[in-house]
């Protein structure tokens, strides 16, 4: 059982690590995507 716990709170820590990357990567990205499409959209208006 004393071997199993180490590999068990890593394996936990790795998964709300991936969490919190994933978190982060979203919070990151949708900002992005949301200036570059109101920057597209510009675009397409400036056109017409």
């Amino acid at each position: 059982m004393l071997v199993l716990a180490p590999m068990a709170i890593a394996l936990i820590f790795n998964f709300e690590l991936i969490k919190f990357l994933k978190f982060l990567e979203f919070e990151l990205l949708i900002p992005i995507l949301h200036d570059s499409l109101r920057g597209a959209a510009i675009d397409a208006l400036n056109i017409y």
